[in-house]
C-alpha cells in the first residue's frame, strides 16, 4: 500500500482515534476519554457489537502510535 502523504499528516490522522471508523469498516466509533484513553465500539463476529476501553502505550510523534485494550475488555 502506498499512501501519498507526509508522515506528519498520517500520524495526525491516526492519533485522532475518532478517524479510525473512516478506514476500518468494523469500527463503529472511538470515543476519546482523555489524552491516552479511549472507548471503542466495533462490529464483531456474527454482527455482534463489542465494546472496550483502550490506552495508548507508545506514542512517538510523526513515527508511531500503539494502543492496547484495558483489563476487562470483551
Amino acid at each position: 500500500v502506498i499512501i501519498k502523504r507526509r508522515p506528519d499528516e498520517i500520524y495526525r490522522f491516526w492519533r485522532d482515534l475518532t478517524n479510525l471508523p473512516r478506514i476500518l469498516s468494523h469500527v463503529q466509533r472511538v470515543e476519546v476519554i482523555d489524552g491516552n484513553r479511549s472507548h471503542w465500539v466495533v462490529t464483531g463476529p456474527a454482527g455482534r457489537t463489542l465494546e472496550w476501553d483502550a490506552e495508548i502505550i507508545n506514542d512517538v510523534e510523526n513515527r508511531l502510535i500503539a494502543w492496547r485494550s484495558l483489563p476487562g475488555a470483551q
